[in-house]
């Protein structure tokens, strides 16, 4: 009988059996996922090795210095490479001779165009430059050029055999054998090794060692060229002091700067400012007749008389102590055309005598041609004489004309002179007539007195001051009237009462005479006597020395001036010079360091394809760092 226990057992059974199938059916589901993702990573790796097996295993790092070294190690180069590199260049010796004789036999063919463009601008210009033979300019890169153009031009030339091998001109062959001994012997390695060595080690740091040193002198010029500018702005500027002192002025100063004047017209320049003393005489003279001096002359010798006279019984009058300035006013505008207060006058005044009787009208003629001859003097310094030789020419007769000389006399004889048929009869007798010689002393009395008038009408246009000893008087005398003025206002500061009292019986004038009139007669009174031009002018006149002594400062700081311009004008060269060396050696490194770097690339590459293609080169050193 079924019951309902056992239906529900076996609908149990039932399930739990179906979840085991599902189960089941996960687990082979979830193992085929596992394998194919499995053959998916398989396959990925397998990708991978194969990459990996077309690329570089490892990199060999080699020195720059050390790659002949590492060749030698590894048998790719011999160790007597440099005898066989000798060998090789002997090769090419006799190669280049057929080279060029060839060249030279077909050098109208078309064919052999390229060869001689290529001999003319790549082997001879670079020979020419370097200063060595045509042979030496070839390396193994010009080698291969030259003989893929022999190739081309001679491959179809010649016959027979040379150096194992066959067809082909004999130049060909010459250069195709010396490219095989470049390659099967490894030769090229060692010979661009060798150059890019020399380029990385010694040429191009030689030469940003010579441009490095240029910018430096550059700079240094640059520091000369200040320091000089400073040094000829201050000399330039001393000079036009001491120019200044001396009044010259400025425009001649330019002159004396520009003409870089020497010494004798330095000297002469100086001595013409002695011209200004006639102007300086004037200014004197006309301060002396002011109504101020007047009044402190007729002072200074009423106070001197009268102290000279004090407490005497008998009063005698003194002699004038200040005789210029008497003088000078007593002077008055001449109309005769002679200068006011001239020497001939000084010379009346103090009763001086003359040996001849004076000629009014020779001495006023003098006067005129004197006046005349100074005019055209300076109107002769300020034109620049200029030569004018005019448009005619000399004629001097036919242009063919010729000396004819004796054709009777032979040259084999002597000329002779004979004096034997000249009788001398008589001797020679000048006739001088009815001429009569004059006395000595009419004629010397006659020289005397024109002399004697040409002195006079020259002290007639000459101041009185212009003698030395005159104005040293002149100037003792100003000195000594300044020094009595001074005095007198110090002693009507201090004593009043007292000088009441000791000139209570003097002149009017010195009674009368107030502070303030003796402080504006002091004014003038050092005007005369600080006139420090005055005694620059009167040195110059006088002292040969000191004209010397300012020539001597002058003409110095002219040769510093100089000096420094030459210098300065150096400098713009100089600079130019380096300039041009720099630009010119810039572009020559750039060239070596492109140079060197394809040296690098094609040593790396060639290395590389020597050991099999699978290791890369790497040439480290101080060739990265350019």
């Amino acid at each position: 009988m079924f019951s309902f226990e056992e239906e529900q057992n076996d609908q149990q059974q039932q399930v739990t059996t179906t979840i085991d199938d599902n189960n089941q059916t996960n687990k082979q589901q979830q193992e085929e996922f596992s394998i194919h993702q499995n053959d998916e990573q398989q396959q990925q790796i397998n990708k991978q090795t194969q990459q990996q097996s077309t690329t570089y295993i490892d990199t060999i790092d080699i020195h720059y210095e050390k790659i002949k070294d590492w060749l030698i190690n590894r048998s790719i180069l011999t160790q007597d490479y440099v005898k066989q590199l000798s060998q090789l260049r002997a090769y090419m010796k006799q190669a280049y001779i057929e080279l060029i004789n060839k060249n030279k036999e077909q050098y109208s063919e078309e064919r052999e165009k390229k060869i001689t463009d290529f001999l003319e601008n790549s082997i001879k210009k670079k020979a020419l430059t370097l200063q060595v033979e045509g042979y030496e300019v070839f390396d193994y890169f010009l080698t291969k050029e030259l003989t893929s153009l022999l190739e081309k031009a001679d491959a179809n030339e010649g016959s027979g055999f040379l150096f194992g091998l066959v067809g082909g001109s004999k130049r060909l062959k010459l250069w195709k054998y010396i490219l095989q001994l470049y390659e099967s012997k490894g030769l090229y390695f060692a010979e661009i090794s060798n150059e890019m060595i020399q380029q990385v080690k010694y040429e191009i740091p030689s030469i940003y060692n010579t441009i490095l040193k240029n910018k430096n002198v550059l700079e240094s010029l640059d520091r000369k060229e200040e320091d000089w500018k400073k040094a000829l702005d201050q000399t330039k500027k001393e000079f036009m002091e001491e120019c200044k002192k001396l009044s010259i002025p400025i425009e001649n100063i330019e002159i004396l700067l520009k003409e870089k004047a020497n010494n004798e017209k330095l000297e002469e320049e100086i001595k013409n400012q002695t011209k200004e003393l006639f102007v300086i005489y004037n200014e004197l003279i006309s301060l002396c007749k002011t109504s101020e001096m007047k009044k402190i002359f007729e002072f200074y010798n009423q106070f001197v008389e009268f102290i000279s006279n004090y407490g005497k019984k008998e009063s005698h009058q003194l002699n004038n102590l200040l005789k210029c300035l008497e003088f000078i006013l007593k002077q008055e505008d001449k109309k005769d055309g002679s200068v006011s207060c001239n020497l001939y006058d000084w010379k009346v005044f103090n009763n001086e005598k003359f040996n001849v009787q004076i000629d009014e009208s020779l001495v006023k003629e003098y006067m005129n041609k004197m006046i005349e001859e100074e005019n055209k003097k300076n109107k002769k310094q300020e034109d620049e004489p200029t030569i004018d030789f005019g448009e005619d020419t000399i004629d001097f007769g036919d242009k063919d004309l010729e000396i004819q000389w004796d054709a009777n006399i032979e040259e084999s004889k002597e000329l002779e002179i004979k004096f034997d048929d000249v009788e001398q009869t008589k001797e020679l007798e000048i006739d001088f007539g009815d001429f009569e010689i004059p006395k000595e002393e009419e004629v010397s009395s006659t020289v005397n007195k024109e002399e004697e008038m040409k002195n006079i009408a020259k002290m007639k246009l000459e101041s009185f001051l212009n003698d030395d000893d005159v104005r040293s008087q002149f100037l003792d005398e100003v000195n000594l009237l300044n020094a009595f003025v001074l005095q007198r206002i110090v002693e009507c500061e201090m004593n009043v009462e007292i000088d009441n009292e000791l000139f209570r019986n003097a002149p009017v004038l010195i009674r009368n005479i107030t502070k303030d009139e003796l402080v504006k007669i002091s004014n003038i009174t050092k005007k005369l006597t600080s006139n420090t031009r005055l005694q620059q002018l009167a040195l110059i006149k006088n002292s040969k020395k000191y004209v010397e002594r300012l020539v001597q400062t002058l003409s110095q700081k002219l040769e510093i001036i100089t000096k420094l311009q030459s210098n300065l004008e150096g400098l713009v060269d100089q600079r130019k010079s380096l300039q041009l060396l720099i630009e010119k050696e810039k572009p020559v490194a750039e060239g070596l360091k492109n140079v060197a770097k394809e040296y690098q690339t094609f040593l790396q590459d060639a290395i590389a394809k020597k050991l099999g293609g699978n290791k890369k080169i790497n040439i480290f050193g101080e060739i990265n760092k350019m």
